[in-house]
């Protein structure tokens, strides 16, 4: 990433806030994005936070392969936490199986864009049970594609 001068380490310090001892997080007292994670200019981009820590406290950050690279991940969980004790590298992949295993990922009707509740869902598949209709006509009773409707009576999407 090669991003770092002294001037934009002394900006980062002075929106670090300590915790009381060493192994606590580091909040940031500086912007958050809209979902808490710290943020800061560095020349005319927007850097992570996280990753200034990690360059500043450990190393660079080496250049994935891949459509994502390499991210900087949060061991203890807190978007906002600084703490280079609390940082780790890995791939995209990496972070995606850390929030599938930490259980903070949403799914079913708490997902962002499910359209449906647990209840329609089991409609679906109760009406879908008795033959007399098709995936397309479940479909226009319920607003969702015939594809939709497959999946949901398949148990691919809205998994039980």
């Amino acid at each position: 990433m090669k991003i770092l001068r002294k001037d934009y380490k002394g900006r980062f310090w002075r929106n670090v806030v300590r915790g009381k001892n060493e192994d606590d997080c580091w909040g940031w007292c500086g912007y958050l994005d809209t979902n808490g994670y710290p943020q800061m200019m560095v020349k005319t981009k927007v850097v992570m936070a996280s990753h200034l820590s990690y360059e500043i406290n450990i190393s660079q950050i080496p250049k994935g392969k891949g459509y994502h690279g390499i991210c900087v991940l949060h061991i203890c969980d807190n978007p906002n936490c600084t703490n280079p004790k609390h940082l780790r590298l890995g791939t995209h992949k990496d972070n995606m199986l850390d929030m599938k295993n930490k259980g903070r990922v949403s799914k079913n009707e708490k997902h962002s864009r499910a359209k449906h509740t647990w209840a329609i869902v089991r409609k679906i598949r109760k009406l879908y049970k008795t033959g007399e209709y098709s995936h397309r006509q479940l479909g226009q009773m319920f607003d969702v594609s015939h594809t939709g409707i497959g999946g949901i009576v398949r148990n691919k999407l809205w998994v039980c």
